[in-house]
């Protein structure tokens, strides 16, 4: 929003300054009947600009966004011409007048203003708008305005700052008149005076000066051009958390933005699942994250250097597990996935196999299936033909591969290879410059979720080529795409979306995916549920899932649909997440301030870890705010601690109860009483609800 009003007001404050509209404003305050006219004139004044900023924000919204700027390369080169066209309006104007007889400069419709009635002054502040000066105005500001990435409310907030900043004078002069008439004639009749004498003067200069002015502002612009909010510009840095007990662990600290009705993140037992990541953009950390409802952290993985994808909970033949990607990654990975046991143990990994050989698992998707299979995707360098897309003809592309893995054997059972059936004419992703070799391919399709739809076929969403392909089991070919320039389904104009993420059906037959830059909504991210009707070939919006303000996620992203009908969105590139009701109505919203997570879901998960609680003494010397030897305590992952216990004694048989502290966080400071000494055995045991011992673990000294 800050970026667009550098362009709304200069050019509110251009339209304000408006000579004529001033002029014939001041001399129908001067006419017999002035309260009805002027009131007229100013009410059709200010509908005039409202309505041709309006439409003209409307039409630009409608033409395919560009995020890489606030406001549009095309929008600069709309204000330079129309600027120049001002510009040689005014030069050209004032070189004929030179040529005329002299006489009055004021415009000749100055002499029929004593004439109007309220209505013919109202249509006559309409017809103002349409001189060249202020139709220029106008439209430039719907321009910038329309173009630039901001959800509708912004929208129509600009428009409305642009309206009351173009109409100031008029209706402060009107005003002004109302609540003090006597006071204000005098002064009207001399400004009347001065501005019929001077009228055409003064229109050229300012017409010129705007033009000056809309030239100035695209060729600035072109120049030096105002960056859109992007995921490689973050606004801040995440707040990390710092423990004593485990210094090696810093995951980011969490806002809760907004709660509110029944969200299933509240209820027991239940989390939420995070990959962050990008310590270019901000990030505390890189790795997995398990937190409570609160945004505190229960189980912290970090990975270091290395990404952490698509953490969440599966179900593997009947067990709850937690599974998770690594490898090496940037837009595209090689690596593997971990599957993990409710005691963090490591089960087994899984990775591709089949035509395309191991290790080659994209960490776009890690889904296991009911029959104890996973789907994966892969990433494949391989030669095509270019040139329709303006390429060479022995060019190179990544080929987007799926395949179905047997999880126990490693065997490859599905493959499927965008190759053999999409062609590279579908990419809405053009080719870069130096792109399309072998060095680098061209990422012309970008695979980004496969899922079930039924026993007999699988949804995958192609980022690249703004499609949902629905692909045929049995024959490996696909039935019909969603989306995109070869869409075999006529999508809805609310419901079309761009650059999506996570498609998957579900159980009511929708299909729900993650809408990255929606074409219809000026870029703004959002969660869509679909109605697609495959024999009528239609597609239709049913529910939207909206973030509370301006949120474009241009990367990354999914759409979870939990068991009660509630729905998480994770963000992506931007670092949030939420729930929202089944109708799309925001019931929860948090931040970890800076970097991303590719996913985040919402999970019940209950898991003891096979790791021992940490727990540290720290000596009081060191921190002179805290007058007591303190222990701080940690079980990273578990989530039954309900209570810590510190037993201290000559051995384990003989040691007591030192002192005793429920548990308040992922980490849990335990003073001493004071005078405590310790014994030779000193242990800290992690209690449950009941009391029961956990796991106990023995002291060491920070």
């Amino acid at each position: 929003m800050e970026s667009v009003l550098w362009y709304v007001v200069p050019l509110g404050i251009a339209m304000a300054l408006s000579i004529l509209p001033i002029l014939a404003v001041v001399l129908l305050l001067l006419s017999p009947n002035p309260v009805p006219v002027s009131v007229g004139y100013a009410a059709g004044w200010a509908l005039g600009v409202l309505t041709l900023a309006t439409v003209f924000t409307i039409g630009a919204r409608l033409i395919p966004p560009d995020v890489s700027a606030s406001v549009p390369t095309w929008v600069h080169a709309v204000e330079i011409a129309l600027g120049a066209v001002l510009m040689g309006w005014a030069v050209i104007s004032a070189v004929r007048s030179r040529r005329r007889p002299s006489g009055s400069s004021a415009p000749s419709w100055t002499g029929v203003l004593e004439s109007l009635g309220p209505r013919r002054a109202f249509a006559f502040g309409l017809a103002m708008n349409v001189r060249p000066k202020n139709l220029t105005l106008a439209v430039a500001a719907g321009l910038a305005i329309g173009a630039a990435s901001l959800d509708v409310p912004g929208s129509a907030l600009a428009v409305v700052i642009f309206t009351i900043l173009g109409v100031s004078t008029v209706a402060g002069l009107v005003l002004a008149f109302l609540f003090g008439s006597r006071r204000v004639r005098p002064a009207l009749e001399g400004l009347s005076e001065w501005l019929v004498s001077h009228a055409q003067v003064v229109l050229w200069i300012s017409t010129f000066l705007v033009g000056a002015i809309l030239v100035a502002i695209g060729v600035g612009h072109l120049v030096s051009p105002t960056p859109a909010p992007e995921d490689d510009e973050p606004a801040a840095t995440a707040e990390q958390w710092d423990f004593v007990s485990r210094p090696d662990l810093t995951p980011p600290v969490i806002s809760v933005t907004h709660t509110g009705g029944d969200a299933s993140v509240f209820a027991p037992d239940t989390y939420a699942f995070l990959g962050p990541k990008d310590l270019d953009d901000g990030s505390a950390m890189q790795g997995a994250e398990i937190v409570d409802a609160a945004g505190d952290p229960v189980w912290v993985l970090n990975t270091g250097e290395d990404s952490a994808f698509d953490v969440r909970v599966q179900d593997y033949l009947g067990q709850d597990v937690l599974t998770y990607w690594v490898g090496e990654s940037g837009f595209h990975g090689q690596g593997e996935v971990i599957v993990l046991d409710d005691t963090y143990t490591e089960l087994t990994r899984v990775t591709t196999s089949g035509s395309i050989g191991p290790g080659q698992a994209d960490m776009h998707e890690t889904t296991i299936t009911p029959a104890g299979t996973m789907l994966l995707i892969a990433y494949i360098t391989e030669p095509a033909d270019l040139t329709a897309v303006g390429g060479p003809e022995d060019g190179y592309v990544l080929a987007g591969h799926v395949q179905e893995v047997d999880i126990a054997t490693g065997e490859a059972i599905f493959e499927w290879s965008s190759l053999d059936e999409v062609p590279v004419t579908e990419s809405q992703y053009e080719l870069p410059e130096d792109g399309g070799t072998i060095d680098k391919p061209y990422d012309y399709i970008h695979l980004n979720a496969v899922s079930l739809d039924g026993d007999d076929g699988f949804l995958v969403s192609a980022r690249n080529t703004w499609t949902v392909y629905r692909l045929d089991r049995a024959s490996a070919t696909i039935d019909w795409r969603l989306g995109g320039s070869a869409s075999d389904i006529e999508i809805a104009e609310d419901a079309q979306f761009a650059w999506q993420h996570d498609a998957h059906r579900r159980d009511d037959g929708t299909i729900t995916l993650f809408d990255n830059e929606s074409p219809s909504l000026a870029a703004v991210s959002r969660g869509l549920r679909l109605s697609v009707d495959e024999d009528a070939g239609t597609a239709s919006l049913v529910t939207e899932y909206l973030p509370s303000g301006e949120r474009v996620s241009t990367t990354q992203g999914n759409v979870q649909q939990l068991p009660n009908g509630n729905v998480v969105v994770g963000w992506g590139s931007q670092p949030y997440y939420s729930e929202f009701s089944a109708d799309g109505d925001l019931l929860y919203d948090a931040t970890f301030t800076a970097g991303t997570s590719y996913r985040a879901y919402v999970f019940p998960w209950s898991a003891t870890p096979a790791e021992s609680p940490t727990a540290v003494l720290s000596d009081a010397s060191s921190d002179p705010e805290d007058p007591a030897p303190t222990v701080y305590v940690s079980w990273n992952g578990a989530t039954e601690v309900a209570s810590w216990r510190i037993l201290s004694g000559d051995s384990d048989t003989t040691a007591s109860v030192v002192t005793a502290h429920r548990r308040t966080g992922f980490e849990t400071a335990l003073p001493l009483p004071a005078g405590t000494v310790l014994g030779a055995y000193t242990a800290v045991q992690a209690l449950d609800a009941y009391g029961d011992v956990l796991g106990t673990t023995t002291l060491t000294t920070n």
